[in-house]
């Protein structure tokens, strides 16, 4: 896969990342810089296998600033919105963020999550209605879905990239 293909891709979870406000400020700064660490290996190289070739080449695929371990880390913000995104489509009743963004976060990692916007709150931040946000939400999901499960075969169709899995 080309690395502005999925950097693309990326890109669609920033705002989404953003407007929930303080509670994932820190995520959303970590998260932009391992997209943009990403961007900028790829001037060097043009695909994500070439990408993971390199650091394996180089013996650098554990070092913590390395190019894969950041590869890593977005796709857990990716599974994470793309968690995220499935369950706030799936409830339609309540004006709350806390069910789905909970699931997400449980199903990613843990935490206490207080100071998340109401779902409303969350849409009108993003500039859009419930309608809107769905439709962009799905789109995310969509585009996603593939991107996850393509990084995903590519990190266990290499040795090396799999005992990086298993160190974080």
């Amino acid at each position: 896969m080309e690395i502005d293909k999925f950097t693309q891709s990326c890109h669609l979870v920033s705002p989404l990342i953003r407007h929930l406000g303080v509670a994932m400020k820190f995520a959303d700064i970590e998260y932009s810089a391992k997209v943009s660490g990403v961007v900028r290996a790829g001037k060097s190289v043009n695909t994500l296998e070439d990408l993971l070739d390199r650091d394996i080449q180089k013996n650098t695929i554990k070092h913590f600033s390395s190019s894969s371990r950041m590869l890593i880390k977005i796709i857990f913000v990716c599974n994470y919105n793309f968690i995220c995104s499935c369950a706030t489509m799936s409830t339609h009743i309540e004006n709350t963020l806390m069910d789905p963004v909970n699931t997400a976060y449980k199903q990613t990692a843990a935490g206490a999550l207080q100071n998340l916007p109401t779902k409303s709150l969350f849409f009108k931040r993003l500039k859009v209605d419930e309608a809107s946000a769905f439709i962009w939400m799905q789109m995310i999901v969509t585009a996603l879905a593939p991107l996850m499960h393509y990084v995903d075969n590519l990190f266990h169709s290499w040795k090396s990239a799999q005992e990086l899995l298993y160190l974080l």
